[in-house]
């Protein structure tokens, strides 16, 4: 059922080359000087799995959902949540809500994916598939 999520495992595993980060640009247009904050440019891999997300896991109520269990795991960070007990729907809530936030903040998804959750949460994922097969 949630292959087409679980399938970026292996991609996501050891994965250090994220995009390539524009850093802090000065740029003259017109004489002038202008600054723009810096971006990632995520790699195709990654971008195939923000899409995927999209396409038919992403959860409306997220937000409640990572509320709830940061707090039941007496934490400040949705990163630090233990997804080893969480059921289909909690983990959907985790992987949209990064997703999510990677649009208010650049490079949450670099950090989710060096930090080990969305692989944790694509394993978690993988485990309740195979039990309901």
């Amino acid at each position: 059922m949630y292959e087409k999520l679980t399938s970026f495992i292996d991609t996501f595993e050891g994965m250090t080359d994220y995009g390539q980060y524009t850093g802090w640009v000065e740029e003259l247009e017109d004489g002038h000087k202008c600054f723009r904050a810096g971006v990632i440019d995520y790699n195709d891999d990654i971008n195939a799995f923000v899409y995927a997300v999209y396409d038919g896991f992403a959860d409306s109520e997220y937000m409640q959902t990572i509320n709830r269990l940061m707090n039941e795991s007496n934490t400040d960070s949705a990163y630090e949540i233990d997804t080893s007990g969480l059921n289909a729907a909690e983990i959907l809530a985790c992987l949209t809500g990064t997703v999510k936030a990677e649009r208010f903040c650049d490079g949450v998804l670099a950090e989710a994916l060096h930090s080990g959750f969305i692989t944790s949460c694509l394993k978690r994922l993988r485990e309740l598939d195979t039990a309901t097969s």
